[in-house]
């Protein structure tokens, strides 16, 4: 069962493997409706080892919820609480599961790092407008000390990525 919730939450998926394969039935139709999830956008992300992506996230009417599934590989997904409360700052810490669906709604920024070479499927609720994003530095001392025993000594990131700026509440 999936409940509405304001929080990021796992949806577990029916996996079912075999000597010939595996079939990972990760969504159905009635999960996305009880979500009012409507798919916009789909991508999928390639991850080298020890890639550092993030964090992003889209504000006003680009706000966007995602659906986050691993296909390969090993990838922490990091989101950060953008809602202006006690919880603001807060990062959740998520390692992605071939089981299990990771739920985020809007008014969250996300971040991942691949714990070796890797491919993510990321369903987003509405389409991207450069316009409506902002980027956080990974390296803002209060977001850094929540995560910095995930990353590993050498982490490979852009350039733009280490040009944001930090949270600002």
């Amino acid at each position: 069962m999936v409940s509405i919730n304001k929080k990021p939450f796992w949806i577990s998926s029916k996996y079912l493997s075999d000597n010939r394969g595996a079939l990972n039935k990760f969504l159905d139709l009635k999960k996305i409706q009880k979500l009012k999830f409507k798919v916009i956008e789909a991508q999928i992300s390639e991850y080298n080892k020890n890639v550092f992506r993030g964090f992003y996230a889209q504000v006003g009417k680009y706000k966007e919820s995602k659906l986050i599934q691993i296909l390969e590989g090993s990838v922490i997904w990091f989101v950060i609480d953008l809602k202006k409360n006690k919880n603001f700052g807060k990062v959740s810490i998520y390692k992605l599961k071939k089981n299990k669906t990771l739920f985020v709604p809007k008014d969250y920024a996300h971040g991942s790092f691949a714990l070796k070479k890797s491919k993510v499927l990321i369903l987003a609720n509405n389409s991207y407008n450069n316009k409506f994003h902002i980027g956080i530095n990974f390296r803002d001392i209060n977001i850094f000390k929540q995560i910095k025993k995930y990353l590993k000594k050498k982490i490979i990131i852009s350039k733009w990525h280490q040009s944001f700026d930090p949270l600002k509440k």
